[in-house]
């Protein structure tokens, strides 16, 4: 396995669930910038 900064040491959480789980936080900010770009 490459050192990725990335990287979870050894919490059991997979790869694919751990690339799910930032997809869905990026997500989330792209729909608040979204938002705060029609509030403003």
């Amino acid at each position: 396995m490459y050192n990725s900064p990335f990287a979870l040491p050894d919490r059991g959480i997979m790869e694919a669930e751990h690339i799910n789980s930032i997809s869905y936080k990026l997500d989330d900010l792209a729909q608040r910038a979204a938002e705060l770009r029609r509030y403003l």
